[in-house]
């Protein structure tokens, strides 16, 4: 099997198992796969696949076709530039939540800051913000053992010293500690959407994507335990759901938060909620 039969084996096989991005999918199979570049595959796509990456392949394409997400299968994913190890028990890094670093990014500045990533994950958000402004220093708060694990794992894959992981629930969490920015991208699909949800993104956390009857929990929490933690003129960002933007400003504005805005995601739906205090 060459590399060139290679992709268009795996790209059939997602195609016929009805995977929507089979052909995004199957050209970072085979990089993964061969650890070439696109420009090194164009080159070299007719050189025989090592049998051990061989099978390897034919594993990723059999988890991918029983739709266990391709992030937990390739065990690292790129986000904002960076790579972050993902697996079993940790939300996937997702382009949308892009948007959450951009807006923090512009937020930040050029100034040193203190900054809050709550419910952190992967890191991939809080880690993202600290590798592009250096002069920061991230406090990255996460629950859950499984996630916390990579968290740790992610901060020291990607040097990130300026990264502090606190393993902690933020609704109970105690610090005196301020901030000029918290992030955060909770849990925000409500009970209704959990029954709706596709099969890819129920192998994820529930932990990770359930935020109460109307996917607000965690906003409020964030509002009521996290707001006094807010130096003056400081900023909250939050993630939200698609169709959720409005009833999260008015969140905003009702905790006492001034110019409340949002901004879009690549998809150009309405992808996070800012304000500064």
């Amino acid at each position: 099997m060459t590399i060139f039969s290679a992709y268009n084996d795996t790209k059939n096989k997602l195609r016929e198992a009805g995977i929507e991005p089979y052909v995004f999918e199957a050209k970072q199979i085979i990089r993964f796969v061969t650890k070439y570049s696109n420009a090194q595959i164009l080159e070299k796509y007719m050189e025989p696949l090592d049998p051990i990456k061989e099978l390897f392949l034919k594993s990723v394409v059999a988890g991918r076709v029983k739709r266990i997400p391709l992030q937990y299968l390739l065990g690292e994913w790129s986000f904002f530039g960076y790579d972050f190890f993902v697996g079993k028990g940790v939300l996937c890094p997702r382009p949308d939540t892009e948007t959450l670093v951009e807006v923090a990014l512009d937020l930040v500045g050029n100034a040193p800051a203190k900054i809050a990533d709550l419910c952190a994950g992967s890191g991939c958000v809080g880690i993202s913000v600290a590798k592009e402004k250096p002069i920061t220093l991230v406090t990255a708060v996460e629950k859950y053992d499984a996630a916390y694990d990579f968290l740790t794992r992610n901060i020291e894959k990607n040097g990130a010293e300026n990264v502090i992981a606190v393993k902690a629930d933020i609704e109970t969490y105690e610090t005196n500690e301020k901030f000029d920015l918290i992030l955060s991208n909770p849990p925000y699909i409500s009970r209704e959407e959990m029954s709706t949800i596709d099969e890819e993104t129920k192998n994820e956390p529930e932990t990770a994507l359930f935020g109460g009857e109307d996917g607000l929990d965690f906003y409020k929490i964030i509002l009521d335990k996290w707001l006094p933690r807010l130096n003056e003129g400081g900023s909250l960002a939050v993630e939200v759901g698609a169709g959720m933007a409005e009833r999260v400003k008015e969140l905003f504005i009702a905790a006492g938060l001034k110019n409340v805005k949002t901004r879009e995601d690549i998809n150009e739906i309405e992808r996070v909620v800012y304000g500064t205090l």
